[in-house]
């Protein structure tokens, strides 16, 4: 929304490049820093996790895997640690919450 809105003022957001265009937008104070830095580490998480099953499953995947030693492989490769499951799928909660808030507040209010 911020590069439809602002991109005909901002060059930097003429990009397809998510994580250029939430820099670009923080640099031009469309986005505080803190927002900013909130959905770049939901987006470089989130892009880990899917990969990762993509990985696992060799096909596209949306969502994070359900089975326990899905997690347990998966927390693995993204060098949580096998026996880290329930660290990864708490970071994964706590980022993506954190993210939503600011999308809420920054898009919908």
């Amino acid at each position: 929304l911020i590069q439809m809105q602002h991109a005909h003022e901002v060059a930097g957001l003429r990009t397809p490049r998510t994580l250029d265009a939430l820099r670009a937008a923080a640099e031009a104070n469309l986005l505080s820093d803190e927002d900013a830095d909130a959905l770049i580490e939901a987006w470089e998480l989130v892009s880990r996790i899917r990969n990762g099953v993509v990985l696992m499953r060799a096909k596209s995947a949306d969502s994070m895997v359900e089975h326990a030693a899905d997690r347990a492989g998966l927390a693995h490769l993204l060098g949580f640690g096998q026996d880290a499951s329930e660290e990864m799928v708490d970071q994964y909660l706590r980022v993506t919450r954190h993210a939503r808030i600011v999308v809420e507040r920054v898009f919908y209010e």
